[in-house]
């Protein structure tokens, strides 16, 4: 074993240190970071805190606490927006996410080799992936507690039985309300662990039976929790459980789930960081260099399994396969070990920088850019009175997802107007706020904010229903929006129009002469 696979804690530490100010640094270039979903969980923060206290935002939505397996960012962004700026609560729940990700990789490397070494490094090259840029949050807050978890249910002694129950019996409960993956990506983990070590003989049967009444504890709680959630009650005004699509809908959302791996603003770029990876990886496993830790291998060929077998969209939620993939992905890099020469493992911590630094240049020029699109969308609600409805639509591809303007920027509006926004994520069993009865059936009405591939929203419907609509790349609908619609506002690509609801609404308001 080289002395370079020795390195002592400070310089390791302080190269992580160095790497995580280099992979937050972006984040501070954009007023909001333009992460998909993000302005929309904004948004929804905002009415977190808001709500009790404006008679706008009461009348459209309501704040509706339950077992939700998706609260981590509602959790602690409302306390943080008390004692600073909701932007900045916002961000520092991001920076979280990245931290919490980060060194959970490295804290599960060293509970497993109890060394430091350059390649839990990698992890660096998985932070901005797919998912982060969609802005799916709490799943990877959940993921770093997971990493987290993991550490501590290897490296904690098994001796100390009680505090050790007593520690998994509380992770169990954060992972739950974090995000349910982190919590099944956390169960098939460990419960393969425990098994792997129990059939190669590593441990006694007591220890085994032991180690059972721990995983039970551990796993207990949520599991009660998912049967809560699972009630018929909730689940007769709630959206299918699973949505798999057809065959060949099922085979692309696999193919493509690799592309979020090193999801970027550069298809080619991506294409080149996957292709480098994979063939670091062949490489280094062919001639011995890379190995993965034995323990961890079932519980890795688990989420492996669970990745083919996972549906697309899973409690109205998209992109549940995609999930496993990335948390595969984390764990593949906190559970293998680079060997070799200290020039191999400085030549491959080398790469390892440079490829970050390039994919985050990018990153970061693209987030700077953004300010440009934020700016005018702001512009365009400040024509928006108060307490309007608003319905947002854009038409483009999926992989049109990451280019400026973004669609849910419209939930600024949200922020700024206490806007009624049709698009608002208000989904009983995925957030802690509701559409109100009164407004909860013009919102399952409204058109879908993605208009896919050309077509276009009912705009009979809608123009007699909606105030306000704002429009992206309006050129690529179907059917173009009718003359009975005033622009009132144009931005690069998008348009704020004035509908006639809002003139007739104006004449019955008015008084009689």
């Amino acid at each position: 074993m080289g002395a370079s696979l020795h390195h002592p804690a400070r310089p390791y530490l302080l190269a992580y240190a160095a790497l995580l100010v280099v992979a937050l640094a972006p984040m501070w270039l954009a007023t909001i970071p333009p992460l998909g979903d993000y302005p929309n969980h904004l948004a929804r923060m905002h009415i977190l805190v808001n709500a009790q206290d404006s008679e706008l935002l009461s009348r459209f939505y309501q704040v509706h606490w339950a077992v939700i397996p998706n609260l981590a960012m509602d959790l602690l962004v409302p306390p943080l927006a008390h004692v600073m700026p909701l932007a900045v609560a916002g961000k520092v729940f991001i920076g979280l996410t990245l931290i919490m990700l980060s060194s959970g990789a490295l804290a599960l490397h060293y509970a497993l080799y109890r060394r430091f070494s350059a390649w839990p490094f990698a992890v660096f090259l998985l932070l901005h992936n797919g998912l982060f840029l969609y802005g799916i949050l709490n799943f990877l807050f959940g993921l770093g507690l997971a990493l987290w978890g993991l550490a501590a249910w290897i490296g904690f002694p098994a001796r100390r039985a009680w505090p050790r129950a007593l520690l998994f019996y509380a992770l169990s409960l954060l992972l739950f309300f974090a995000h349910l993956s982190a919590l099944g990506v956390f169960a098939l983990c460990a419960l393969g662990h425990e098994l792997r070590l129990y059939y190669t003989g590593r441990d006694s049967v007591p220890a085994a039976r032991a180690a059972a009444w721990m995983m039970a504890l551990a796993l207990g709680p949520g599991l009660l929790m998912l049967v809560l959630l699972l009630s018929p009650a909730d689940a007769a005004r709630a959206e299918p459980l699973f949505r798999y699509g057809d065959l060949g809908f099922v085979a692309s959302q696999k193919l493509g789930a690799s592309q979020l791996l090193f999801g970027n603003y550069l298809r080619i770029l991506d294409i080149a960081t996957l292709g480098i990876v994979l063939w670091f990886i062949l490489y280094a496993g062919m001639i011995k260099r890379l190995s993965l830790d034995r323990r961890m291998s079932w519980g890795l060929a688990a989420l492996a399994l669970a990745f083919l077998l996972m549906p697309f969209q899973v409690f109205g939620a998209n992109f549940a396969d995609s999930r496993i993939l990335i948390a595969l992905a984390f764990l593949f890099v906190a559970t293998a070990d680079l060997r070799g020469s200290g020039k191999f493992e400085a030549t491959f911590a080398l790469a390892v920088v440079a490829i970050f630094g390039v994919r985050l240049t990018v990153l970061a020029d693209r987030w700077e850019q953004s300010e440009s699109a934020h700016a005018e969308y702001l512009r365009a609600i400040e024509q928006v009175p108060e307490g309007s409805r608003l319905l947002a639509a854009w038409a483009g591809t999926p992989s049109q997802t990451f280019e400026p303007p973004l669609a849910h920027l419209a939930a600024l509006a949200v922020m700024k107007k206490s806007v009624f926004l049709p698009s608002m994520y208000a989904m009983p069993r995925g957030q802690p706020i509701i559409f109100t009865p009164e407004y909860l059936p013009l919102a399952a009405q409204a058109p879908k904010l993605e208009q896919w591939f050309g077509s276009s929203p009912a705009w009979d419907k809608v123009i007699d229903q909606y105030d306000y609509i704002l429009l992206v790349r309006e050129h690529l609908f179907s059917v173009r929006p009718p003359a009975v619609l005033n622009p009132i506002y144009e931005g690069t690509d998008f348009r704020l129009y004035r509908t006639p609801r809002t003139a007739r609404l104006a004449e019955l308001a008015a008084p009689p002469i």
